[in-house]
Formats: structure tokens, C-alpha cells, sequence
């Protein structure tokens, strides 16, 4: 088993940093992340070092206004949050933050236009703006792992359109282009190059969620909708998993697991029993948050997702100890350890970031076959088998034919510790099972090592077990004495 570690930054479990649960129930522990002196905050991304990045309002009195500043949060929630400044005007936003820790999002510089703009991560101001396509304005959303950054970007006319920025600052800005309209957006790009966002069709007010041809040349895909006329992208990981939220026919917007290849084969990850949801983030284990309505629309909730589309999804407030009177609205995005930060309602009814930590034992998973080495037989049945800690009611069950690149799932089962898989056609030797909890998805396990499945091709193996023995002629004599013939198809024993 390759287990997955829930790791925690020694500092973030120093004693009085970190509200401890002692409700039986919670599965995460919440962080309060604090402001720069003001009232409100909100985090936007988190990296897999636990590095978080959004915005916070600065301290105001009767001479100052308080102003939101990008802000670099402490995940402790200590309080020793570092404002990221501006150019040199009074905002700034910072949407995301790498595993290198650059961070990028927008600024004022001294005008009325905001820039894209790569931070200065220790707070000293030599933010680097990253200017726009020859217009006023531009916003940079997300950054890879090689720094690569996209956005949007104004042009003369006022229409804006995805953008790859120059890292630089020098201004050698890429237009990513449409799917024929006039109008796109950039919102998250993976270690490959792959970025996804929306476009504007030729079609009057129908934009669609798209993957862009990074190069700039128009090729990009348009990854159609849940039956409605929009749909937008706002999340992919490493292994191209695309989600955000499309239009259905009933004309409400439901999160969504897009198909990468255009081909329309969407998956409605639904709500929490509401109209309405919407999907910001997936991590390179296939989490997916964001935020859903609840049956009746009294609020929406931040949400874990079912990544299946079978409507197990999950309204983290019922994961956290309700006694402490947080109240949890938006999920913006989750590391691959687990970790989830977005934004809600503390105890003193003031909006402020949080960060949602898995307690560390609450549930585990450990596999134990396949688990390395196995050679199975396509159309064969065989256990997957494993053990578990905790209350774990149901287990999800998937595989990988490309060592863990690309996932399908096998099934949803209960928890009784193994289950019959009936292994699929496929040919290879970089084959791995994943299991995790159906509503804790943090605890999960994978194969130590690859195994390999393969097609017999035997002509004479009527048992399918890939050899030609006594026992397939027994087989044949049992059909034979049945039918006469048991290679006639026309003859059913």
C-alpha cells in the first residue's frame, strides 16, 4: 500500500494555534487564518507545503481606510500573515500560490486599472507587473509548478481574452484566443502546460468551458456543458482532470467533471440537495470542493464532492465540531494531502479564511492486494482486499492502467473488506488499485508497487484462466454430453 500521509507542519499543532476537536464526529480540525488588522479575509489556494495565499483587510482608523491587501496567511493562525502589497495603488489579490511558492493574482498600480502581477512572496514589495495585451487591465489566476502563469488580459477594444503571461513582466503576453466569440478567461493551468477557463462561441451569450491550445494558435476544445449553453472550468490537475460548472437542461448550474476530450461525456457531481453548485478546485488525487445548495436553498454550503457523480457529496460543516460555531461557505481549493481552505463565518459572525485539516488516525485504509508484482488475467475475478481504522461505512474502489496518471473507477461497495473485481480488457504492466473512504476521501491507499493485467489469447482455454488443462477439458466434456457441440453457437447447454 502506498498510503496517503496527512501531513501536519509541526507549528500548526503548537498548543493554542490550533483548535483541537474532542467532538467524536469531526473529521477535520479548522484554522481560523486572521486578517492583516481588519475584519475579514478569505484564502483562495493552498500548496501542498501547506502554503496559503487570498486576500485580508488591513487595520483601518479615523485617518486610514481599510484596504484588501494579498496576503501570504501564517497556517497556524497565529496571526504573523504577510501583506504582499501592490504596485503602488490600495488592492491586491493573490488567487494562487505554486509548489515553488510564487504567487500571482492582480494589483492596483496608481490608477484605476488593475495588473496581473507576479508577488514578492517575503512581502518586500518587488511585485513584478505583469502587464495586459495592450489594454487597461489584466488578472493572473493560476500558476504551475514551472511557473508558468495565465489569466485574462484586456485588448485596445476593451474585449478581454485568456492569457499566458511573460513571467518576465517584459510584456510577451499570449493571446489564447475563443471558441469564436470575442471574449475569455484562463483560470488554472497543471505541470504539463494543459490550461483550462472558458471562451465565448460564435453563439450570442454562450460561453463554454475550454481547454486552451497553449500555444496560442486556436486550437482549443470546447468541453461542452451538462445540456444548458454554458459552462466554465475552473480547476485541472496533473492528471488533466478538468472540473468547475456547467448549465443542465433545467437550466441550473451543477459542478462538473468535464470530459478532457471534447467529446461531451460530462459527469453532474449534483448538490447537496439544492438547485445549484459549483466546483473550484481538484487536486492531483482527484478531490474535488466547492460549494452546493441545500435542499430548501437556505444556504450553500462548502462542499466535498463525490468525484463518481453518485450524490454522495459532503457539506464540511457536519466534518467539523458544530460547538465551535463556524459556519463554512465556500471551499476554494484542496492540496494533495487534504488540506482545504476557502472562506465562512467565524464564531463572531465575521467572513474570515479558515484552513480544514484531516485529523491525523480519525479513519485509515490499508490495502493489501493487489498491491504489487500480480499478474491477473483480463476477465478473470479477482479480490481486492483490505483493512480498515475508524468508521468507515463505504468504500470507493478504482484503478490505473498508466501508474496512478489516469483513474477509472471500478465501484462504490460496502466496507466488508474485500470485494470481487471482474478485471477489465486491458493490456499492462502499470496497473494500480485505489481505495478511499466514500465520505472521507483524504483517507486513502494505493498499490505499494505496480502489477500487470493481460488478454489471453488462448483459443482452447474455456475456463479463462490463461492455461489449457485437464480442467478446460473437463469443461469440454460437461458441454459436449449438454449440447453435442459446445463450439456450435447455435447450441445453449
Amino acid at each position: 500500500m502506498r498510503r496517503q500521509s496527512i501531513l501536519v507542519l509541526a507549528i500548526v499543532a503548537t498548543v493554542g494555534f490550533l483548535v483541537e476537536l474532542g467532538f467524536g464526529g469531526a473529521l477535520y480540525n479548522i484554522t481560523d487564518l486572521g486578517t492583516l488588522g481588519g475584519d475579514e479575509s478569505r484564502a483562495l489556494a493552498i500548496n501542498n507545503s501547506g502554503q496559503i495565499v487570498g486576500w485580508a483587510r488591513t487595520a483601518s482608523d479615523y485617518l486610514h481606510p481599510s484596504y484588501i491587501h494579498a496576503t501570504l496567511f501564517d497556517p497556524t493562525g497565529a496571526g504573523n500573515n504577510i501583506d504582499l502589497g501592490t504596485l503602488g495603488g490600495t488592492y491586491s489579490v493573490a488567487y494562487c500560490i505554486n509548489n515553488n511558492g510564487q504567487i500571482v493574482g492582480l494589483a492596483y498600480p496608481n490608477s484605476d486599472y488593475f495588473h496581473a502581477t507576479l508577488f514578492d512572496p517575503t512581502g518586500s514589495g518587488n511585485n513584478i507587473d505583469l502587464g495586459t495585451l495592450a489594454g487597461d487591465c489584466s488578472i493572473a489566476y493560476s500558476i504551475n509548478y514551472n511557473g508558468q502563469i495565465v489569466g485574462y488580459a484586456f485588448v485596445e477594444n476593451g474585449d478581454r481574452y485568456a492569457t499566458l503571461f511573460d513571467p518576465t513582466g517584459k510584456g510577451k503576453n499570449v493571446n489564447l484566443g475563443t471558441l469564436g466569440g470575442d471574449k475569455s478567461e484562463a483560470y488554472s493551468i497543471n505541470d504539463s502546460g494543459q490550461i483550462v477557463g472558458f471562451a465565448w462561441t460564435t453563439t450570442s451569450y454562450s460561453s463554454r468551458a475550454t481547454l486552451f491550445d497553449p500555444t496560442g494558435g486556436g486550437n482549443n476544445i470546447d468541453l461542452g456543458t451538462l445540456g444548458g449553453i454554458y459552462s466554465e472550468a475552473h480547476s485541472i490537475n496533473n492528471s488533466g482532470q478538468i472540473v468547475g460548472r456547467a448549465l443542465t437542461t433545467s437550466n441550473h448550474f451543477h459542478s462538473t467533471l468535464f470530459d478532457p476530450t471534447g467529446d461531451g461525456n460530462n459527469i453532474d457531481l449534483g448538490t447537496l440537495g439544492g438547485t445549484d453548485s459549483m466546483a473550484y478546485s481538484i487536486s492531483n488525487n482527484g478531490q474535488i470542493v466547492g460549494c452546493a445548495f441545500l435542499s430548501g436553498q437556505q444556504s450553500n454550503p462548502a462542499t466535498l464532492f463525490d468525484p463518481t457523480g453518485g450524490g454522495n457529496n459532503l457539506d464540511l460543516n457536519t466534518l467539523i465540531d458544530p460547538g465551535l460555531g463556524w459556519t463554512l461557505s465556500v471551499a476554494e481549493c484542496i492540496n494533495d494531502n487534504g488540506w482545504i481552505v476557502g472562506y465562512g463565518l467565524n464564531p463572531d459572525g465575521y467572513e474570515r479564511a479558515f484552513l480544514v485539516t484531516p485529523i491525523s488516525g480519525a479513519n485509515t485504509l490499508r490495502l493489501f492486494g493487489p498491491n504489487g508484482g500480480e499478474e491477473l488475467v483480463a476477465g478473470s475475478t479477482n479480490d481486492i482486499t483490505w483493512e480498515t481504522t475508524g468508521i468507515v461505512e463505504n468504500v470507493f474502489l478504482e484503478y490505473s492502467t498508466n501508474n496512478g496518471t489516469d483513474w477509472t473507477g471500478i465501484n462504490t461497495v460496502t466496507n466488508t473488506g474485500v470485494y470481487q473485481w471482474e478485471v477489465p480488457q486491458e493490456n499492462s504492466n502499470e496497473c494500480l488499485v485505489r481505495i478511499k473512504d466514500a465520505s472521507y476521501p483524504a483517507a486513502v491507499d494505493t498499490s505499494d508497487d505496480v502489477f500487470t493485467i493481460y488478454v489471453c489469447t488462448l483459443a482452447y482455454d474455456l475456463n479463462h484462466d490463461c492455461f489449457v488443462n485437464l480442467s478446460d477439458f473437463a469443461l469440454l466434456v460437461s458441454e459436449w454430453l449438454d449440447c453435442g457441440n459446445p463450439f456450435d453457437s447455435s447450441c445453449v447447454p
